[in-house]
């Protein structure tokens, strides 16, 4: 979606997503620097979070930024925020979803497809997840 590619390794797959997967890495480029010194060899090591071992399976390419969260953005947000580490969700589809942690998606539109179509869908699409 967002063109991004990795420096090193590669970036996360649908297959990472799935509950069964183990869960895997990708760091940013500025992290990998300041924390590893730009090792290349921690391609397959693990880090160490709050959530257990994690595998390190990327880097992602110099500057990749995110919009900083929001309904919509502006010129200030589309700055991007730091994000050291990037963990696929691994959410179970037919499991309860339990946390309470915020969920920002990003996407491109199809040609032809207008913001409001996209904004209808998604919901349409989350409207079964609101309690």
């Amino acid at each position: 979606v967002l063109a991004a590619r990795p420096h090193i390794g590669r970036l996360l797959t649908a297959d990472d997503d799935r509950p069964e997967s183990p869960p895997v890495a990708v760091l940013s480029h500025e992290f990998f620097e300041r924390r590893f010194g730009g090792d290349a060899s921690i391609l397959g090591r693990n880090l160490e979070t709050n959530l257990g071992p994690i595998e390190i399976v990327g880097v992602a390419e110099p500057g990749l930024a995110l919009p900083m969260p929001g309904p919509s953005p502006t010129a200030a947000s589309l700055n991007g925020f730091g994000v050291d580490v990037w963990l696929a969700m691994r959410l179970n589809p037919s499991g309860p979803f339990y946390n309470e942690h915020p969920n920002v998606g990003i996407g491109r539109l199809k040609p032809g497809v207008t913001i409001e179509q996209a904004r209808q869908e998604d919901f349409k699409r989350w409207s079964d997840c609101l309690i």
